[in-house]
């Protein structure tokens, strides 16, 4: 009784994959990027006296494809994460 109940816990653990349209994925993440760019025009037209010279940001993945920041619609289950690394050009 006891291995059963044992098994019957480990199998409701189990995350399943589950395959999602690449093309859900690209625009989920174009969404995600787009917000970025939003976030980053915004600092620059509050602290223009300060240069980033990179920035790191750590986005979830939903089990659906979702991209975002962890705690908003993307949710904090079955997740993996993206790292994102943004350098300030050479030019610039």
């Amino acid at each position: 009784m006891r291995e059963a109940g044992l098994k019957d816990a480990v199998k409701r653990l189990i995350v399943k994959s589950k395959e999602i349209a690449v093309n859900d994925f690209k625009e989920n993440l174009s969404r995600f990027l787009l917000n970025v760019e939003d976030i980053f025009s915004t600092a620059k037209e509050r602290y223009d006296d300060f240069i980033m010279d990179s920035i790191e940001i750590n986005a979830e993945v939903s089990a659906d494809g979702k991209v975002g920041f962890m705690g908003t619609e993307v949710g904090i289950s079955g997740t993996h994460g993206i790292k994102f690394v943004f350098k300030r050009s050479a030019s610039i």
